[in-house]
C-alpha cells in the first residue's frame, strides 16, 4: 500500500507541469444515471479500492485542512476543478478506465429524496440507526479514519424529506444574468453548491465532505455548470476576478492553467445530455414525452414569459444571443409535466378534430380530417423529434414568438407550480462563513423569479 501510495502522489504531481495544449486523449464525464451496467460497474468498483486504500481519508484531510481560504472566496471554482481533476486522475491511475461523472440534482429539484440517485443502485440514502450511518449504497459500512473511526454518516434535511432543489430554469438565469465571474462564483457557491451540502447534512454538510462519493458527482456537477457560464459568453471563458497567474491554495497550480476544460491536463469533457437510459425514476427521456413538452407553449421559457421578463431573467434568449451552454435545462422531463403536456395538447387540438368529425358523412371526410390532424399534430411533432429543450428555447427565441403564451390562462388554475427552492441553514450558513445580506439577496431574487414564473402561467418540464 505504501509503495502504492507514494507513487501516485508522483504521479499526481505532475498534473502541474503539463503545458496547456489541446488534449489528444479526452474522457467523457456523464450523468451518473446515464451510465451503462458495465460502466456503473467501474464506478462502484474503483470507489471501493480507493476506500479501502486510505484515499477518501487523505481527499478529506486536504479539504478540511484548506476549508476556509478556499471557500466564500474567489478560488472556490478552480479549486475544486483542480481538486476534483486530481481524484480523477488518481482514480484512472489504478482503474484507467474509471471517470468522475456527475449528479444533476436539478433534474430531481421538485422531490431530490426520491433521486435514484439516492438508493441503492448508487451511493446510497439517509442515515440510520440513530447514529446517520449510511446502510446501502455503495459506500455502506464505510468507516473513516479520519473522523475517529466512525462511518460514514447522512442526515437529510426536513425530517428525510429534503426541501425542493434550485431548478434547471433558476440554474440557467444564473448563467444569462451573472455580470462577470466574482457574481457567478457567488450564485453558484452559495446557491446550488451549498444547498445540496446543507440538504444532504451528515459528512456532506462538513468540512470533511469528500469522504461522501456525492462529493465529487456534486462538484463534477458544479465544475460542468462553471464550464456552461464559461462557455455561454466569449467574455466569460477566461475571465477570473484575480490575477490568473496566482497559484490556488496547496496545488501551486496556476489559475490560467484551470481554465480550459479539454486542455493541459483537463482532459475531460462533459456529455451535456443528461438523458436518462432507463426509466429508473419519475423521469423520462422517451421522445414522444419530450415533444409532447416542446410543443406545448406554456412550457416554453420563450413564449410563456413576455419580452420584459425574459429580459430580466434570461437576457440572452431576449436578445437572440442565447447558446446551448447558456441554458442548463437537460433533455428529460418529469412524468408530472408529460401528463400536463398531454391533457393541455388533447384541449387544444379537440376542437378541430371535433368539429371535424361531425361532417365524416364520407371517405372524402375522413382523408380530409386525417390531413387536418397531420397538418395541425403530426407535423409539428415530427419538426421537433430531433431537437432539445434547449435547441427549442433558442429557436423560439429567434423565430419572434417570445411570449406568444405568456399569461395563458386558459388551461385550468391547478397548473403543477415550481417549488421554492430550500434555504441554507444558519448552521451551514456561519460553517462557512458566508455573507448572509449577500446570501439573502440571492435567495430572494430566487423566489421572485420562481414566483414571476408560476405567476406567468409557465409549467416546468421537472416540475
Amino acid at each position: 500500500m505504501k509503495l502504492s501510495f507514494s507513487f501516485a502522489l508522483g504521479a499526481l504531481a505532475l498534473l502541474d507541469t503539463v503545458n496547456s495544449q489541446r488534449c489528444s486523449n479526452i474522457i467523457t464525464r456523464k450523468e451518473i444515471r446515464t451510465l451503462s451496467s458495465s460502466e456503473l460497474n467501474i464506478y462502484r468498483s474503483t470507489l471501493t479500492q480507493l476506500y479501502q486504500l486510505g484515499w477518501f481519508d487523505w481527499f478529506g484531510f486536504i479539504h478540511t485542512r484548506f476549508f476556509t481560504p478556499i471557500h466564500n472566496s474567489v478560488e472556490f471554482l478552480p479549486w475544486h476543478r483542480r481538486f476534483t481533476i486530481e481524484f480523477e486522475s488518481l482514480a484512472r491511475y489504478y482503474n484507467p478506465n474509471y471517470v468522475q461523472h456527475y449528479w444533476d440534482g436539478s433534474i430531481d429539484s421538485a422531490a431530490p429524496a426520491n433521486s435514484p440517485v439516492l438508493t441503492d443502485k448508487y451511493v446510497g440514502g439517509n442515515g440510520q440507526n440513530g447514529n446517520g450511518c449510511i446502510t446501502n449504497g455503495l459506500q455502506k459500512g464505510w468507516i473513516n479514519a479520519v473522523t475517529g473511526n466512525v462511518c460514514l454518516r447522512r442526515s437529510f434535511e426536513n425530517n428525510g424529506n429534503i426541501n425542493p432543489y434550485q431548478t434547471p430554469e433558476h440554474l440557467t438565469s444564473d448563467i444569462q444574468t451573472a455580470s462577470n465571474f466574482e457574481e457567478y462564483r457567488g450564485w453558484l457557491e452559495y446557491g446550488y453548491h451549498g444547498q445540496v451540502h446543507n440538504s444532504i447534512g451528515g459528512d456532506m454538510a462538513g468540512t470533511y465532505s469528500p469522504l461522501d462519493a456525492l462529493f465529487f458527482l456534486h462538484h463534477s456537477m458544479i465544475d460542468r455548470l462553471w464550464w456552461r457560464f464559461q462557455n455561454a459568453k466569449p467574455a466569460n471563458l477566461l475571465s477570473y476576478s484575480n490575477d490568473p497567474s496566482q497559484q490556488v491554495t496547496f496545488y501551486g497550480t496556476p489559475v490560467s492553467n484551470l481554465l480550459r476544460v479539454g486542455y493541459g491536463f483537463l482532459c475531460y469533457q462533459y456529455d451535456d445530455i443528461a438523458a436518462l437510459k432507463r426509466r429508473d425514476d419519475s423521469t423520462t427521456d422517451n421522445s414522444s414525452d419530450i415533444v409532447s413538452v416542446i410543443q406545448t407553449p406554456d412550457m416554453n421559457l420563450a413564449t410563456a414569459l413576455n419580452a420584459t421578463a425574459l429580459q430580466k431573467f434570461f437576457p440572452q434568449l431576449a436578445n437572440g444571443s442565447a447558446n446551448p451552454s447558456s441554458i442548463a435545462m437537460p433533455n428529460v422531463v418529469s412524468q408530472t409535466a408529460v401528463t400536463y403536456s398531454r391533457a393541455r395538447n388533447i384541449s387544444t387540438y379537440r376542437s378541430p378534430i371535433a368539429a371535424a368529425s361531425t361532417n365524416m358523412s364520407s371517405n372524402s371526410s375522413i382523408i380530409a380530417l386525417s390531413a387536418e390532424i397531420i397538418s395541425s399534430v403530426v407535423e409539428p411533432v415530427i419538426d421537433s423529434i430531433n431537437n432539445s429543450i434547449a435547441d427549442t428555447l433558442i429557436s423560439t427565441a429567434n423565430s419572434g414568438d417570445v411570449g406568444a403564451a405568456a399569461g395563458n390562462t386558459t388551461v385550468s388554475t391547478d397548473k403543477p407550480k415550481m417549488a421554492y427552492p430550500g434555504r441554507l441553514s444558519d448552521a451551514f450558513i456561519a460553517h462557512c462563513n458566508i455573507d448572509v445580506a449577500k446570501y439573502n439577496a440571492y435567495y430572494d431574487r430566487i423566489v421572485e423569479l420562481t414566483d414571476l414564473l408560476n405567476d406567468s402561467g409557465y409549467v416546468s418540464p421537472y416540475v
